[in-house]
């Protein structure tokens, strides 16, 4: 069956790119591959020869030559921004000049590669940010530090010493929190309290160390509170 271009719409005659035999448009030089041919095409030709004219943009849409079809431009794989148009019905590929050439550079050149190693970086950047909270949450010598700044502001600010014993022991629950945070996490079996539900599952340990935090928070809030209030 003669195919026909489905921009200049003459007969499409044939031509052997890469020892793949395709359909060609001797005007506008756009090329119609089967299913096999681009992905055979791509996957063993070294190189191509260089094209005789200006590339140019793809239309958004065009009428499949086989199927007769409208079928619109759709990207080719995800992160190559290349469009193609591509008909979802028989899965032939009609490519404009210079789209060819763009598609071998992308899947033999560095573009991969490039792509895969930054979206690699990124993500172990992301990962080690991550990690880099959770240490700072779980950081026993930063809730140290913490909790002996607060009791230094309550001597400073003339706290009497039953009331620095009572801060201390309301900081041992947080600090606790932040110290042992997995080892409390992975309790189970407590109750809440009268009337409250029982812990049946184990819990994470850096939300067992943010709980910590905010308790210890909460503690110095209150003491604060305490003070204005004198």
């Amino acid at each position: 069956m003669t195919l026909s271009c489905p921009t200049c719409h003459i007969a499409l005659s044939q031509r052997s790119i890469g020892g793949e035999t395709v359909d060609y448009c001797s005007s506008c030089t756009g090329t119609w591959y089967d299913p096999s041919e681009l992905s055979s095409l791509l996957r063993n030709t070294t190189a191509l020869d260089p094209i005789d004219q200006p590339s140019v943009d793809p239309p958004s849409t065009i009428t499949c030559p086989k199927c007769n079809i409208e079928i619109s431009a759709t990207i080719y794989a995800h992160d190559t921004g290349i469009p193609i148009l591509k008909c979802f019905r028989c899965s032939g590929v009609w490519l404009v000049a210079g789209q060819l050439e763009t598609i071998f550079e992308y899947r033999n050149g560095p573009h991969k590669t490039d792509k895969l190693g930054q979206a690699m970086a990124e993500s172990y950047a992301r990962s080690n940010a991550l990690i880099g909270v959770a240490d700072l949450i779980k950081s026993r010598i930063l809730s140290l530090i913490f909790a002996v700044v607060i009791l230094l502001f309550a001597v400073f600010m003339g706290t009497d010493i039953p009331r620095i014993l009572r801060l201390i022991a309301f900081l041992i629950l947080p600090m606790a929190c932040i110290w042992f945070s997995d080892a409390m996490g992975n309790l189970t079996g407590i109750r809440l309290g009268l009337a409250c539900p029982t812990i049946t599952q184990s819990t994470p340990g850096i939300a067992v160390a943010l709980g910590g935090w905010i308790l210890m928070f909460a503690v110095f809030g209150v003491m604060i509170y305490g003070m204005v209030g004198r």
